[in-house]
């Protein structure tokens, strides 16, 4: 089975801390259930969007931001895909970056705009405890 140490730790005191966690992919639903009944994440998501006939990735993304109704730059998306972090910027979110797995494009992340590129989950998770409530996407590169 696919595992990534420290992920379940992170996303556990993510929601431990009340923030509100979403899957956005444009993955199928079939996949996406199998890979978050297979790692036990399924209840930690406040909400899970993924591609359908009429459902893109960025559709998706807009959805969650409606739906939580929160002001964009209190809202970051993290991503393994530059493409992501693209994302992420046009929809005025800020963008962190997850290098942590196998083939990981680190300065493929930070090039496309990451505010942050993180190695580890575990690096994600000290980043967010010191910093928690001053994300900004002020402090992104244009």
């Amino acid at each position: 089975s696919f595992t990534v140490s420290g992920l379940e730790a992170l996303l556990g005191w993510a929601a431990a801390q009340g923030l509100r966690l979403a899957v956005v992919t444009g993955g199928s639903q079939r996949h996406l259930s199998i890979t978050m009944d297979a790692l036990g994440f399924r209840s930690l998501f406040d909400m899970v969007r993924f591609g359908a006939k009429d459902w893109t990735k960025q559709g998706n993304l807009t959805h969650v931001l409606a739906k939580w109704r929160l002001p964009r730059e209190q809202v970051s998306y993290v991503s393994d895909s530059p493409r992501d972090v693209e994302l992420a910027l046009a929809h005025g979110v800020v963008p962190l970056g997850a290098a942590w797995a196998r083939g990981a494009q680190l300065e493929g992340l930070r090039a496309a705009g990451a505010l942050e590129v993180f190695v580890s989950p575990e690096a994600l998770q000290h980043w967010l405890a010191v910093g928690l409530g001053s994300l900004s996407l002020e402090a992104c590169p244009p």
